[in-house]
């Protein structure tokens, strides 16, 4: 019975043994288990990680890819947009349009030639275009058409410009260019005869035909109430400026004749009548009577008076000449013709200049009010203190009697 009992403990205890090796062993299963199911998680997880990171990092790259693509698109199509810009602005500078085409040019297309001396080419038809360059008399120009007066020419091969139509001629014949030294240099004083009557006055024998044989200027129309206020300032004796004021407050715009050494003493001045709309135009540089210079002396007392102002004001002087106290020839007629200019006297002066011998008010005003007339040329001299005195109340009874003021670029 005893050794029954201690097989029986024994099989107990045996069993127990098993069975906690067994424990052991599931333990160790389950942890090898769990461990074999952690690792993978972890790399799982990392591979997805750096996966993300990839993806991130290659979207990245893409978008960045991306800008710059878009970034060189926009820069060529600026590079496009500039290159056409440029092309357009080149086209629309190197191809302007063709005065030829234009409706309203009345088409010539003949051969004509130059009647003057040094004629002034310029860029537009009009007195404020820039000129380009000057032709000498009996140059040949083909003239496509007619605008306002003013031929657009070629002057030379595929060059062109306008010039004033009076200084054309269509003539089969070349006409060959005046050579003023051989013509008489016989010396006048130009003059007129009044009237009280407000005619017209009379003229000296031969002053009047030989202006007109070299398209000079002295007197307007007589059927119409246009007149032409002149000075001639030759100095400065402080009146000017007050002339200038009178002037603005009328509204009437004139013509102011200047020498060369004027605009070298007075610049702002002359600024100033240009500003205000008035024309200046040429009394030669030192004054000189005209006859007594050789043809360079006076071609040299001419330019150098238009250079002074074009230097200046960076405007062309207009091409009205006075010649210094009315002394002239026929020499000195056709020079002034040959370099393009219109020699310009006058039908109403008096003798206004000595400026310690002055008039009056009173007197200026009778002398212009009394001798007006149609077509009128009027000459006063900026010196006078009586015409400074006077212009206002002169300009108001002229423009009550209907007269009308205009500018030499106005003369018929």
């Amino acid at each position: 019975m005893k050794k029954l009992s201690f097989i029986i403990i024994l099989f107990l205890i045996a069993s127990v043994v098993v069975s906690c090796g067994d424990n052991k062993v599931e333990n160790k299963d389950l942890n090898e288990d769990e461990n074999i199911t952690e690792e993978p998680k972890e790399e799982v997880d990392r591979d997805q990680n750096e996966q993300k990171d990839q993806e991130e990092q290659e979207e990245e790259e893409q978008e960045e890819q991306n800008e710059m693509e878009a970034e060189e698109g926009k820069n060529e199509s600026d590079k496009d947009n500039t290159k056409k810009e440029n092309q357009d602005y080149t086209k629309k500078e190197d191809k302007p349009k063709d005065p030829i085409a234009s409706s309203n040019l009345k088409k010539i297309e003949d051969k004509g030639y130059a009647t003057v001396d040094s004629l002034n080419v310029r860029n537009l038809g009009s007195m404020k275009g820039k000129i380009i360059t000057s032709i000498d008399r009996g140059v040949e120009v083909h003239v496509f058409g007619e605008r306002n007066s003013w031929y657009y020419v070629e002057y030379a091969k595929n060059k062109r410009g306008w010039i004033y139509s009076k200084y054309i001629q269509f003539n089969p014949v070349k006409p060959t260019p005046t050579d003023p030294s051989s013509l008489s240099n016989k010396s006048y004083n130009w003059y007129f005869m009044r009237n009280n009557n407000h005619k017209q006055p009379g003229f000296g024998n031969p002053h009047k035909a030989l202006l007109d044989k070299y398209d000079g200027i002295a007197i307007g129309n007589k059927n119409k109430k246009d007149i032409f206020l002149t000075f001639d300032n030759g100095y400065e004796n402080g009146y000017t400026s007050k002339i200038l004021d009178i002037l603005k407050r009328q509204n009437v715009k004139v013509g102011f004749f200047v020498q060369g050494t004027y605009i070298d003493s007075n610049p702002e001045i002359v600024k100033r009548m240009v500003r205000e709309g008035h024309i200046v135009l040429n009394h030669t540089n030192s004054h000189p009577k005209m006859p007594t210079l050789s043809r360079e002396k006076l071609q040299y007392e001419i330019n150098l008076t238009a250079k002074k102002y074009k230097d200046l004001v960076g405007k062309d002087m207009l091409e009205f000449l006075r010649p210094p106290s009315g002394v002239f020839s026929e020499r000195t007629l056709a020079q002034a013709k040959n370099l393009g200019y219109k020699s310009v006297f006058w039908s109403m002066a008096y003798r206004d200049w000595v400026v310690n011998d002055q008039p009056g008010k009173v007197e200026s005003y009778k002398h212009v009010t009394d001798n007006i007339h149609n077509g009128a040329v009027i000459l006063l001299h900026s010196v006078s203190k009586s015409n400074t005195e006077a212009l206002e109340d002169i300009i108001e009874e002229l423009k009550r009697q209907g007269y009308n003021f205009k500018l030499l670029t106005q003369y018929p």
